[in-house]
Formats: C-alpha cells, structure tokens, sequence
C-alpha cells in the first residue's frame, strides 16, 4: 500500500471513532432528558417540564426555551442566568421532546398550556424570562393572563425586533 493510501485509512479509522463518540454522547444525552422531565396532560396535549428550587422564597420563575431544544434548554438558561436562590419551571414547548404537536397550534395555545401547567403546579404567578422563539408564547402568556406574571424577560427574541403598531 502506498503511504497515500495509508494516511486515506487512518483518516477514515479516526473518523469512525470519532462518530463513534459522538453517537455514544448523543444518546447519553438522549437518556438523561427522557428520565428527567415529568409529564402532564393539558387541554392542548401533554406538556413536559423540568423544575427546580421549590419552596425558595422570591417569585418562581417560567423559563421558556428557544429553538432547538426542550426543557433541557430552559434548564441551562436558568442554571446560567438565575444561578441558585430561584425556582424555576422550565417546559418543553410544543414538538420540543415529549410535549405534543398539534397541527393548526398558535403561540396563544402554547401561552395557556402555561397557564394551564402552572394552575397544576399550584403557582399563581411567575417572573417570565424566554429566550430566542420562545419569546412571541411568553408575550402571548403576559397578554393573555396579566395577573399572573411579575416581569417579562426577553434577552433575545424575534418577537423583540418585529414592528409593532397599535391601533
């Protein structure tokens, strides 16, 4: 064999264990989030959700995800942004991990699936803090139930830099 076609093999060797790796990774990942969210059915379908921090003093805090993950992402942002000393609920939108899909589902249905987690939660009202896409639900939910949320956060949200008009 040439060395041409040697240095050929060992790239492909290196690059199988590679994927080797990050499949091994992946479905690490994969089994950690699937035992550790917890499911409740709602009006709109199931919702799954992580939490952490009850009985902390201070508002509870409705973490809400952008694209491309679950409640495993609201629980990074809480983890990073709030630190410790906050508790914090964090739900999978609607498609993210276990919660439903419904054709025809509009950022006002996923505003009450809030509603309706937090009423089974027993928690009144929440600081809401959402990131990316998350952010045009979380608007919906401070629109729909003003009671029920003591500020609105929206660090990055396309709903942010969309034009709004009144009247």
């Amino acid at each position: 064999m040439s060395i041409s076609s040697w240095v050929l093999l060992a790239v492909l060797a290196a690059a199988a264990v590679a994927a080797s790796v990050a499949f091994a990774d992946i479905r690490g990942g994969y089994r950690r989030i699937a035992s550790a969210g917890a499911v409740i059915a709602g009006p709109q379908g199931n919702i799954e959700f992580t939490q952490e921090g009850m009985g902390l003093p201070g508002p509870p805090v409705l973490v809400v995800h952008g694209s491309g993950g679950g409640y495993d992402q609201g629980e990074l942002i809480a983890r990073s942004v709030l630190g410790e000393g906050f508790r914090w609920i964090a739900p999978s939108r609607f498609g993210y991990l276990r919660s439903t899909f419904r054709d025809g589902a509009t950022f006002e249905d996923q505003a009450r699936a809030y509603a309706h987690l937090l009423d089974e939660l027993e928690v009144d009202k929440v600081a809401v803090l959402a990131l990316s896409h998350g952010g045009p639900s979380a608007l919906w939910f401070a629109v729909l139930y003003p009671e029920r949320v003591s500020s609105l956060t929206l660090p990055v949200s396309p709903a942010i830099s969309a034009r709004w008009s009144i009247g």
